[in-house]
């Protein structure tokens, strides 16, 4: 998971590897967790159903960073997220972003301001994982999100095969949607997490247990989530799905792949 700009590992993590995140930190612990987190955070992925806790850790795919400009280190509050500075203040070409302490060698906001040549952004990865939910978050204001490496949630991203059924029952065919999909954001909002609201962090799998409510995009509501013989299984107001592949890391989040598309009430 994320949290404060940093990478947060879902998977065994060391007992002492949370201690300086919810407190202010010094600069050089605050550089040695970045680099400890950034291994975490691509070590962890699986992309099965379920997750053998025998199986050792993928390798790292990627070292890359996302740390918010900020006056002094030894406080976690900033004044723009890195979100902000790479959208609307539109900063990533000034200098002070690439001037940075010895702390941050890599510059402010490497991820979301396009600096990262190792990681992909939501829609790069949908379009080989999910193309039909790819085409359905654009016809929706997440359209654009999702191009940006910055985007910070998590995506449940129902399979072709489950767009089309869902579209089937709807009496609707692509052409027709395309041509009024007022009715497609609400179903698309119930498939985006955004960071939780406690930690800011984004939600992973090994999280989704114990009747968690993962809430989504639609104010007030969440998808229920349970786990079963290792795989997890979400429910919704109308609707079940499980995941059938886990954790999908993109720059700034994390893509599960479900078997059915949730609907709202």
């Amino acid at each position: 998971m994320w949290q404060n700009s940093l990478l947060i590992p879902t998977y065994s993590p060391p007992e002492n590897f949370f201690i300086h995140l919810s407190t202010s930190t010094g600069s050089m612990i605050i550089r040695r967790q970045i680099a400890a987190l950034l291994l975490y955070h691509y070590a962890v992925h699986q992309t099965h159903a379920s997750r053998d806790p025998d199986q050792p850790p993928n390798p790292l795919a990627c070292a890359c960073s996302d740390v918010d400009p900020r006056d002094d280190f030894t406080k976690v509050n900033v004044t723009y997220s890195c979100w902000e500075q790479s959208g609307f203040l539109g900063v990533c070409n000034q200098s002070f972003m690439l001037a940075t302490p010895e702390e941050v060698p890599e510059g402010y906001c490497q991820i979301s301001c396009g600096r990262c040549a190792c990681c992909s952004t939501f829609a790069e990865v949908l379009t080989s994982k999910a193309p039909m939910f790819l085409w359905m978050l654009n016809l929706t204001s997440f359209g654009p999100l999702i191009t940006r490496p910055g985007y910070y949630a998590t995506l449940l991203a129902p399979t072709d095969s489950a767009v089309w059924n869902m579209l089937k029952q709807k009496g609707y065919t692509r052409q027709q949607a395309e041509h009024d999909p007022s009715w497609v954001s609400n179903i698309v909002r119930m498939h985006v997490l955004p960071p939780t609201a406690d930690i800011s962090a984004v939600w992973t799998t090994p999280f989704m247990q114990k009747s968690a409510k993962l809430y989504h995009s639609i104010d007030g509501g969440y998808i229920g989530a349970e786990t079963y013989n290792g795989g997890v299984l979400l429910s919704g107001p109308k609707s079940k799905a499980w995941i059938t592949e886990l954790d999908i890391p993109v720059c700034k989040g994390y893509i599960d792949i479900i078997d059915n598309v949730i609907l709202p009430a």
